[in-house]
């Protein structure tokens, strides 16, 4: 999975609001704004920068990082990151000084981050881990040091989602979060996971499996999926055979056949990819 940490923000605040919250980050897109969602699926950064006024060019951009618009400062840093724009650095690098939004610091960090900065690999990893961090904020954070190959936040992830899923069913953020967190840990390549970390993974996946969201449930079957050792074979079985949901149900078929492939594998001695 190689989410966009806007995208990641948009699909938080609309969660929020689709159950009465009515809020969003500061500094994420807002899902009410049509210059940012159309048909239920965010805009590109480019047409929700078009529509706010602010053309392409690098200059542009680079003025766009002292927008008044907190939005507006995020965009231009993620599109500056995404095109590559080393040039860029030191414009954001002032604009992260001065940033006050607490989702605009978050991209500023991941854009710096993904063009090579050290900077914001420090800040990503210090959202991660500071107990005052919003969840949205964490969550955004350490899926941006997974895709960037940093596995410093996997521990702050991993408890964030077992602290959501131990939340009351009535929090407003809760399956959102798990879900996202969960489709994390299957979609992105781990290299440095400890055996307690997947272990702590396989029960959060357990939990997962119970949830009464379905797409939790189905994050949760691909992640056990990847991370399940002999255990989880019944475990994710039972899953599947209680499975009412028509649209999971063949999917997390999917994903006990590839764990079970893998397992026969892990027996026979062999590599499986």
């Amino acid at each position: 999975m190689r989410i966009n940490v806007l995208t990641l923000g948009i699909l938080l605040a609309a969660d929020l609001l689709d159950q009465g919250e009515g809020m969003q980050p500061e500094g994420f897109p807002d899902i009410g704004d049509p210059c940012c969602i159309a048909g239920g699926v965010p805009r590109t950064i480019e047409q929700m920068l078009e529509r706010r006024g602010v053309q392409l060019t690098v200059q542009a951009l680079v003025n766009a990082l002292l927008d008044p618009r907190p939005v507006v400062r995020s965009l231009a840093a993620e599109k500056l990151a995404q095109d590559k724009e080393k040039d860029a650095v030191p414009a954001i690098v002032e604009a992260f000084s001065r940033e006050t939004a607490a989702g605009t610091r978050e991209i500023m960090a991941d854009a710096l981050a993904s063009l090579g900065e050290s900077q914001g690999f420090e800040t990503l990893r210090s959202i991660c881990s500071a107990s005052a961090s919003a969840p949205y904020l964490k969550l955004a954070a350490a899926q941006s040091a997974l895709r960037l190959h940093d596995e410093s936040c996997v521990d702050s992830l991993l408890g964030l989602i077992r602290s959501e899923q131990a939340s009351s069913p009535w929090s407003p953020a809760r399956d959102n979060i798990v879900h996202v967190g969960l489709s994390g840990l299957g979609g992105f390549e781990f290299h440095h996971l400890t055996g307690a970390q997947e272990d702590e993974i396989r029960a959060i996946a357990t939990g997962g499996l119970a949830s009464t969201a379905a797409e939790v449930r189905l994050a949760a079957a691909r992640a056990m999926a990847k991370f399940g050792d002999a255990a989880s074979v019944p475990v994710l079985q039972k899953a599947v055979g209680t499975e009412q949901d028509q649209f999971n149900r063949p999917r997390m078929l999917e994903a006990l056949k590839l764990l079970e492939d893998r397992r026969a594998a892990a027996r026979d001695g062999t590599k499986y990819d």
